[in-house]
């Protein structure tokens, strides 16, 4: 199952090109450049407020489908938003990864900047699907 992917905003607005521009002297280039810088600061602007309006919605990007390994005793998760004191907690999705989280046996065995590793019980069955949350 695809999760649906909720609107991002770039880490980086749009470049500060103020400086250079107090340089241009032809008033077209001048207007050009502003307008260009403008244009994109507004769809920057957008983005974020879609962001945030979302977030508002419970729309907030925190969760991934995953499946724990079969046959092994750890599963390891690569997800670019985890990071070293990141909360991470799973729900099961299956008949088998609810009997493999309810009986206990498993935790985080070390959390890393864009990776976790969960220490399990081993099991023969392969439809071990969560929905794993990611907070911090």
């Amino acid at each position: 199952m695809a999760r649906q992917s909720y609107p991002t905003a770039d880490n980086n607005p749009p470049a500060k090109r103020f400086n250079s521009l107090l340089m241009v002297t032809d008033v077209q280039t001048l207007v050009r450049h502003v307008t260009e810088y403008l244009t994109r600061l507004g769809d920057y602007l957008r983005r974020v407020a879609e962001v945030a309006n979302g977030a508002r919605e419970g729309k907030l990007n925190c969760v991934a489908d995953i499946t724990w390994s079969n046959a092994a005793t750890t599963t390891v998760i690569t997800d670019a938003r985890i990071g070293p004191d990141s909360f991470i907690d799973f729900i099961p999705l299956t008949a088998n990864a609810a009997t493999i989280f309810g009986d206990g046996a498993w935790y985080i065995s070390a959390r890393d900047k864009g990776t976790v590793t969960v220490t399990h019980t081993s099991a023969a069955q392969s439809d071990h699907d969560f929905v794993m949350l990611i907070i911090g």
